[in-house]
């Protein structure tokens, strides 16, 4: 019995020589296809892609699926996304392909993304370019708590869920002890929670949220770099690029020499105490017009361009 013929089982070589032979009319595509053991569509459709001016690889492909971006393009996606992560504004799997739409449709690269929906397989989401750029337009920051810190930040959180829960807690023992015998339903459900929301509901607690998470009155220093330990685990420090072209007072000289001494005694302490690893920044110098487009259509949260138009103003 003649075993069967594994799929994508020729070299690039065999099969660049089969299409010049072709080609050069020196053998016909079925006698090619049978003295180097190749497909006969296989050579007919990458001749075929040659005549249109197509860029074919001559690498044997399995499935009926192919790459939209060149390995280069994916590089600079993963590296904007990971960006965007350590910003505390990751992108949702719906936002990254609803991005690769617009990539792909911007560099005018052939893709078969679903352009109804304008995504690559769905929807987007909050953190769009249009939603982004109508914040940035009408002076809306968009801010993202840093990841493992809601505990600490979150009013509700701090001051009324506990409250909220513990009262609804004692009107459901009060029912369970007036009503002996009976279970709570989902018609009663409503009513206790009222009853318990309107007893911890009180103007005290919400100014108390507010204050003892430092929103409102603001406080930079309630927190040490300890309730932020957490956030390390996945935050990538940002160095600081242009701090030669803004002139700075004597304040913040200050309290900028202030804060590199005190890094400076922390990563020596860590040198001391284990050693000390970095993640390494990756390069994106060979496609510098790529991220500048990628940034386009997903733009970083950057509130200083703001901040420094709004100053000129007012000088």
């Amino acid at each position: 019995m003649e075993e069967k013929k594994k799929k994508g089982s020729w070299e690039p070589q065999s099969l660049r020589t089969a299409i010049d032979k072709v080609m050069s009319k020196e053998l016909s595509v079925r006698q090619a296809a049978m003295q180097y053991n190749i497909p006969k569509s296989t050579i007919h459709d990458k001749i075929k892609a040659l005549n249109r001016g197509e860029e074919v690889t001559m690498k044997p492909k399995l499935g009926k699926f192919t790459s939209t971006f060149s390995a280069e393009y994916e590089q600079v996606l993963v590296d904007h996304i990971k960006d965007l992560s350590n910003r505390c504004m990751p992108l949702m799997k719906k936002e990254f392909l609803k991005l690769a739409y617009d990539l792909a449709e911007v560099m005018k690269i052939p893709h078969r993304f679903n352009k109804e929906k304008g995504s690559a397989d769905g929807h987007c989401s909050h953190k769009t370019l249009a939603v982004i750029s109508f914040c940035r337009e009408n002076h809306i920051h968009l801010i993202s708590s840093p990841p493992h810190t809601t505990h600490k930040l979150q009013p509700l959180d701090r001051t009324f869920m506990k409250p909220f829960k513990d009262a609804y807690s004692q009107r459901c023992d009060l029912w369970m002890r007036t009503n002996a015998g009976c279970r709570i339903t989902d018609y009663d459900i409503a009513g206790l929670v009222k009853e318990a929301f309107i007893k911890v509901a009180r103007l005290d607690i919400a100014v108390s949220g507010f204050k003892c998470t430092g929103i409102h009155p603001f406080d930079r220093h309630l927190f040490s770099d300890l309730d932020y330990l957490a956030a390390d685990m996945t935050n990538i420090p940002l160095e600081q690029t242009e701090t030669s072209s803004n002139p700075l007072n004597n304040e913040q000289a200050v309290v900028i020499s202030n804060s590199i001494i005190e890094e400076q005694i922390k990563e020596s302490e860590q040198s001391i105490s284990e050693p000390i690893t970095t993640s390494p920044k990756p390069s994106t110098s060979s496609a510098p017009d790529l991220v500048q487009i990628i940034h386009n259509l997903s733009p970083l949260p950057d509130a200083a361009k703001k901040t420094n138009s709004s100053s000129k103003k007012k000088e």
